[in-house]
């Protein structure tokens, strides 16, 4: 998947589950997904720290994927 593709998708989810939205401010959501996109995770570990929370969030790329992996 190339990575306007894989930005769309990463938008189209947030808009349909709105549950990031309603804990915390949109702006640091967003950044968050930014960020592990970055850190190139897959887009099974951004679903699955958006939808279950994950402590790893200040982790960057190996570490991060590591504590995904792991369940935050």
């Amino acid at each position: 998947m190339n990575r306007i593709d894989f930005m769309k998708k990463t938008f189209d989810y947030l808009d349909s589950i709105k549950k990031p939205f309603d804990k915390r401010e949109e702006i640091e959501t967003l950044r968050w997904v930014v960020e592990m996109i970055e850190d190139y995770l897959t887009w099974k570990d951004i679903k699955d720290h958006l939808e279950n929370g994950c402590h790893c969030k200040e982790l960057k790329g190996k570490e991060a994927r590591q504590a995904l992996k792991k369940g935050g």
